[in-house]
């Protein structure tokens, strides 16, 4: 429990010790008016029973964020109790405890409600063996002592059942939340870090790409020349062969080039294929996040389970606290019938009464909270939802980086493609070269050879630096799906 809860708990036990020792200094004082005992029976309960509510006082003060008021209270009235029953000359005891112990039920303080009940077990047995032991007709006394065993027997172990299923609830409920938070929050990790990573190696791509355009450019350019120079080889065969030599420089290089560019792209269609792999893996990643959430859904349901039980508890408590009051009614009855000698056991049963009216009225009170608990379990399942969906928001993402890294491999397969058939015409042009350098005879041919087939590269040329331009402007698409995800904060 946090400071706020002890606040919340001492709050509720402070109003209780109130609300009881105001009732015991009443019924006291009533004691001492109509009893023939001595005075210092009722003073001394009474004396005690103040100086431990002054104590309560000051601790709630003081301490009010704390357990110590739990720790306080158990003790002093356990005392106080103890000199009530010992001292009364009632042949009965007096659950006073009882609001007491359902108070502290609510700290989750196993060991004192345990001790505290088995005390308040033990004090009331011993008060009815005293009773037994000074009664003058037992079989007459002997319903208001079972009555008060079994109260004082469902009591205590009510109390001992009830801080047990909560506290095994609430640690269940918190194990169940802190794997499914910390399995959410180290799949979000997961997902960020590899959107950066793939953020790096389409960053990588791209530059690749404005390689593969500038060579492409080139290329078109060249064959350009090329095409230029075709024309006019028919002029002189003097100035043919000057071209040729010209022409030959050129293809050698362009041929180089071409090379770079089949590298260049598989290197890229490696890089994509890697891409494809980590998305796929983003995806799967997405999927185990849902299953996640799905699970702390089904936490939080169990939770609202877990509080439906401690409901069923709650209603025996109060159908102990109706028959109780039913049995407290019954003896006022009998009382009446008694006449005169019954009106002090009447005076009994009618505090019983009240006592079991004010044990139902603390159930009902613990009925209340179970609703709230009910409510924000209700609350956490709706975030959770809330969790899921934006996992499934995640997902959407990462299938839509996924298409287009597929679009970008499909794209890269086309550049290959074309880049081989460019490769296989610059083959044919550099062994057209060496027939135009072998001889000149031939010249003439071999350039409306070559200048057919310089149209026919620089047309090829042309689309190439199309597709490549298009595939720049996918990427830049890609870029920013995958900036966007990887922008994604974890807070």
């Amino acid at each position: 429990m946090n400071e706020e809860q002890y606040a919340r708990a001492n709050k509720g036990l402070f109003v209780a010790l109130t609300m009881t020792t105001l009732f015991l200094l009443l019924g006291l004082t009533s004691q001492l008016k109509v009893s023939d005992m001595s005075p210092i029976y009722s003073i001394i309960p009474m004396s005690i029973a103040i100086v431990s509510y002054i104590g309560d006082i000051i601790v709630f003060m003081t301490k009010r964020t704390t357990k110590n008021l739990l720790y306080y209270s158990a003790i002093t009235y356990s005392i106080v109790y103890s000199t009530i029953l010992v001292t009364s000359p009632s042949n009965s005891t007096y659950p006073y405890m009882i609001p007491i112990l359902i108070i502290f039920i609510f700290y989750l303080n196993k060991k004192i409600v345990t001790y505290t009940s088995i005390y308040f077990i033990v004090i009331n047995f011993i008060k009815i063996g005293l009773i037994i032991s000074y009664s003058t007709n037992i079989p007459q006394d002997m319903e208001s002592i079972m009555i008060e065993a079994i109260i004082s027997i469902l009591i205590g172990l009510s109390a001992i059942l009830g801080v047990s299923i909560l506290i095994k609830f609430f640690e269940e409920y918190r194990e169940n939340v802190e794997i499914s938070v910390q399995k959410a929050k180290n799949m979000a990790t997961e997902v960020v870090a590899s959107a950066k990573k793939v953020l790096v190696e389409v960053t990588d791509i791209k530059e690749s790409l404005g390689g593969i355009a500038s060579t492409t450019t080139a290329i078109c350019d060249s064959m350009k020349d090329i095409s230029s120079g075709s024309t006019s080889t028919a002029e002189t065969i003097e100035y043919q062969a000057v071209m040729a030599n010209s022409i030959k420089e050129v293809i050698d290089d362009t041929y180089t080039k071409t090379n770079e560019i089949v590298t260049i792209a598989a290197d890229s269609n490696n890089v994509i294929t890697d891409g494809v792999v980590v998305m796929t893996q983003l995806n799967n990643q997405a999927e185990t996040a849902i299953s996640s959430g799905e699970k702390m859904k089904i936490a939080a349901e169990d939770m609202k389970t877990k509080s439906e039980e401690v409901r069923i508890i709650t209603s025996i408590i109060l159908n102990i606290s109706s028959q109780t009051n039913l049995l407290a009614l019954n003896a006022s009855i009998e009382a009446a019938r008694a006449g005169e000698a019954g009106k002090g056991f009447a005076v009994v049963a009618d505090e019983i009464r009240k006592l079991a009216d004010q044990t139902q009225q603390a159930t009902e009170n613990i009925a209340k909270i179970l609703d709230e608990l009910s409510i924000n379990t209700n609350a956490v399942s709706e975030k959770v939802d809330d969790t899921v969906h934006i996992s499934e928001q995640q997902k959407e993402l990462i299938v839509q980086t996924k298409g287009k890294f597929i679009d970008i491999r499909d794209k890269m397969a086309a550049l290959d493609k074309n880049i081989n058939y460019v490769n296989e015409k610059m083959v044919k042009i550099m062994e057209s070269n060496n027939n135009i350098v072998e001889g000149v005879n031939t010249i003439s041919a071999v350039s409306e050879e070559i200048s057919a087939s310089t149209h026919e590269v620089f047309g090829i040329s042309e689309e190439n630096v199309k597709a490549v331009n298009g595939f720049v402007a996918i990427m830049e698409d890609i870029t920013k799906t995958v900036e966007k995800l990887a922008s994604y904060s974890l807070d």
